[in-house]
């Protein structure tokens, strides 16, 4: 089999890219490609002229103009056409550089394998990680249950645990002063 449109990197292959008569794989091949050129601009939050490209099934389903692509049909596909900027619109990504080559391939060859997909595909979650409201861990089981005054102090067991490690003696008061003001001024305490 020769490799049409290959970039090797070691023993990888990287996204957007296949080889001749391969079949493209959407997850690995395809979505890359859309997620890092398109859904800025055609994603779940905004998506620009009603088209989304964050799901495979939103893209094949297109906007108000007809499906964006034509699975079995690349040449016939609106998606392709506007990556190379041929038609009536301009070339996208809009102000940005152009697909590269390896890229349109894949897109390409992924379109006339029919576009495959998986059913189950979610978009990404529109919002920014800010947010997500925050949820409460569940604390672990650790075995020795006297230490542990604080929440938190289950997980640092439970990690000291899962390592064989004992945890330190507790330090005195005189070094816990001395630690809490190295941290908060930089300073060793006064006498």
């Amino acid at each position: 089999m020769k490799p049409s449109s290959v970039l090797v990197v070691g023993s990888f292959l990287l996204a957007g890219t296949v080889r001749a008569g391969e079949a493209v794989d959407y997850t690995r091949d395809v979505k890359p490609i859309l997620t890092r050129q398109c859904t800025t601009c055609h994603g779940a939050i905004k998506p620009r002229a009603g088209l989304r490209l964050d799901t495979a099934e939103a893209a094949v389903k297109g906007n108000k103009q007809g499906p964006s692509i034509v699975p079995g049909r690349s040449d016939e596909s609106p998606l392709i056409a506007a990556v190379l900027g041929e038609g009536n619109g301009e070339r996208m990504p809009l102000k940005r550089p152009p697909l590269s080559e390896k890229e349109v391939a894949a897109l390409r060859a992924w379109i006339d394998q029919g576009a495959k997909h998986p059913a189950d595909e979610q978009p990404a979650t529109a919002a920014h990680w800010a947010f997500v409201p925050p949820v409460r861990p569940v604390e672990p089981a650790v075995k020795d249950t006297s230490w542990p005054r604080q929440p938190i102090d289950r997980f640092i067991l439970d990690r000291l645990e899962r390592a064989n490690l004992t945890r330190s003696p507790e330090a005195d008061k005189v070094t816990l002063i001395r630690r809490l003001s190295l941290d908060l001024i930089g300073l060793p305490p006064t006498p």
